[in-house]
Order: structure tokens, then C-alpha cells, then sequence
């Protein structure tokens, strides 16, 4: 093989088996494989969103009442759609509804960031039903089709972090 094969061949290797997902923290031992555990997911906040360097009430305050209502439907319809692919990748462990029972545990994501409407942060923090604090994640996802278009990524490396870590239902 000459050394821009091997070259190549590394740099798939190395770039095809990074993560997605970033963690922050872990509790451990791991919480999630008791049988039967379920996770509600909360609505993507945004309350700490900052877009383009600002905070997200200055970007909004810049724009025109139609295009601020705009925005917020495409936040909701982004926090509908991020919870539809967690839905859909983790169909056993997704619960309809606020938890219920001693092995329930809350997803609560928040984006972070947003730059030039293509380029996203997440953090999604797993807390058990009291609200502690258990494992925190973070994500990055690319969309070119803005805001809405962000959840498929983003749900999507959640998904693929919730796969590695939780065993309820399995």
C-alpha cells in the first residue's frame, strides 16, 4: 500500500469511529438497566440558546414580528421533531408522558448554540425522577435546512448515546 493509501485508510479509521456525542458526565454504576426503565423527554429548551455569538432574546428582538413568530414555530416544531427521532430509534424505552414509578428517568435537552442557521449544539441532561442530575451529554449536528432541520441530526446522536448506555428494555 503506498503512504497516501495507509494515509487514507487512518484517517477513515480514526474519523469513522469517533462519537457523535460528547460526555459530560456519567453516573455510575450505570442507573439504566433495571428492566422496565422508561425516559420522558421534556421540550427542547432555549433558554440559553445563543445564536451567532448573542443571546437568543437579542437575535429575536432584531427581527420583524412575522419573523419572530416564524421562528418560534420553527423552535416548537423543532422540539416536536427531535423527540420523534428519539421515538423512533429507541421505541421500547421512550415513555408517552411525565415519568412514573422508581425506574423512570427525564431527558431534558436544551440547545445551545446555533451559528449561521447551519451549525448546532445540544446538551441533553438524563436525570432520574426527583430531578437529579445523572448523565449529561452534549451534541453537535449540521443542517442546511435551518433550525427544524437540526433535530434529525441531533435526535439522532442522542439516540445512538442512549443506545450505548441504557438497557431497560432490553
Amino acid at each position: 500500500m503506498s503512504k497516501w493509501g495507509l494515509a487514507v485508510a487512518v484517517v477513515l479509521v480514526v474519523g469513522c469511529s469517533s462519537k457523535p456525542y460528547t460526555v459530560v458526565q456519567q453516573a455510575s454504576p450505570n442507573p439504566f438497566k433495571g428492566r422496565g426503565c422508561k425516559l420522558s423527554v421534556d421540550p427542547v429548551a432555549f433558554d440559553k440558546l445563543v445564536v451567532d455569538g448573542a443571546p437568543d432574546a437579542s437575535y429575536v428582538a432584531q427581527k420583524a414580528p412575522e419573523q419572530q413568530a416564524k421562528y418560534e414555530d420553527d423552535k416548537k416544531a423543532m422540539s416536536f421533531a427531535f423527540k420523534q427521532e428519539l421515538v423512533a430509534g429507541n421505541t421500547m424505552l421512550i415513555a408517552d408522558g411525565p415519568p412514573a414509578g422508581g425506574n423512570a428517568f427525564v431527558l431534558k435537552p436544551a440547545l445551545l448554540t446555533m451559528n449561521g442557521g447551519v451549525d448546532f449544539e445540544l446538551v441533553a441532561d438524563v436525570t432520574d425522577a426527583s430531578g437529579a442530575m445523572l448523565d449529561e451529554v452534549r451534541v453537535k449536528g449540521h443542517s442546511s435546512t435551518g433550525l427544524r432541520g437540526a433535530a434529525s441530526p441531533l435526535g439522532q446522536h442522542v439516540s445512538r448515546y442512549l443506545k450505548t448506555r441504557m438497557s431497560c428494555g432490553r
